[in-house]
């Protein structure tokens, strides 16, 4: 169980409000390194949430815990030697109540971050379009440097995968057996359709293009959406911004066709910057009206080189390197 005590107090600290921001960093690092840690968190959060019904504050003995899990965990009946009475004031209640749910925590946590299950697998796409077929059938394009984690056999009663990255997933309908795919940030469940999920270090991005799709805040369980094909959402700070789906860019990778018509500048080369993995913009001293430029184009499977001259043409503006990103602006 490496780090596992540590992991596990920094997410009863970041639950209960009291984490630093140096501490909120490691834990957000910890999440995004496997996917599987994603799983993990969310048991957690999950154990977390019920705290209330398990240890409420109130009635809680925390010397007594704290001597209980001493002799679970060494084997010991007797315990009044290795615990010295205390006597909490009023001041410590906040940190009584995250040792208390640290403790909750970390007896399920040695069990999580011990348990070893060879079944699991996790997949790291090394190219886009790197196509993974799961035991129930269900397809997963998943993009360049994503990963997913999933078990060799589904349990009954539930498909669960993690994601971390960006993957177009064709789920096999199953109305006895939802589909559950977990990130960062939240829990995306369907019975059976065609979606885009994006994951990333502050937001998640879910894009429906076939069915319905269910996506809960993973801290915040109440906070739910359901979306239907031709809707996306996006996830940042426990807010949902829900909208229409207004072009096929969010999944241009997955075709290699950028279409815009009408669209301004500035979501041409948001768009453009993704697909290509590049960073672009307007030059520090650019003038604001340029963002607004309309354009109606069409780049199909073209290199990046092809792309800027394009756009360079339509537009009549100039590009040059500036903060180590292509800017444009006016010549």
């Amino acid at each position: 169980m490496e780090n596992g005590e540590n992991i596990i107090n920094l997410v009863a600290k970041k639950l209960s409000g009291e984490a630093t921001a140096a501490e909120l960093h490691e834990l957000q690092s910890w999440i995004q390194h496997d996917a599987g840690n994603m799983q993990e968190y969310e048991q957690l959060v999950t154990i977390w949430e019920e705290m209330d019904n398990v240890l409420p504050l109130k009635d809680f003995d925390t010397n007594a815990a704290w001597e209980k899990l001493h002799a679970d965990i060494n084997g010991i009946s007797e315990t009044k030697h290795l615990i010295k009475p205390f006597i909490f004031t009023p001041r410590f209640r906040s940190r009584i109540a995250i040792a208390a749910a640290a403790t909750a925590l970390l007896l399920v946590g040695l069990f999580l971050w011990n348990r070893t299950d060879p079944q699991w697998k996790t997949l790291t796409a090394e190219k886009s379009n790197q196509l993974i077929s799961l035991p129930d059938n269900s397809k997963i394009l998943l993009r360049k440097g994503s990963s997913i984690t999933y078990p060799a056999v589904f349990k009954p009663g539930e498909r669960t995968v993690a994601l971390t990255g960006e993957a177009f997933f064709n789920v096999h309908r199953d109305e006895q057996q939802p589909f559950v795919i977990t990130t960062t940030h939240s829990k995306i469940k369907v019975l059976g359709t065609s979606f885009l999920v994006v994951t990333k270090a502050a937001i998640d991005k879910i894009v429906v293009v076939s069915g319905k799709v269910s996506v809960t805040d993973i801290e915040k369980s109440s906070n739910q959406v359901t979306l239907i094909a031709g809707q996306k959402v996006i996830l940042k700070d426990q807010t949902f911004l829900q909208t229409p789906v207004s072009d096929s860019n969010d999944i241009a990778w997955r075709n290699g066709v950028l279409d815009f018509k009408d669209a301004p500048l500035k979501k041409v080369l948001e768009d453009v910057a993704d697909y290509y993995e590049v960073r672009l913009g307007f030059s520090n001293k650019h003038n604001s009206a340029i963002e607004d430029i309309r354009l109606t184009v069409r780049f199909q499977q073209q290199s990046l080189a092809q792309v800027l001259e394009e756009i360079r043409l339509t537009t009549g503006l100039a590009t040059k390197n500036e903060d180590n990103k292509t800017v444009f602006y006016q010549k």
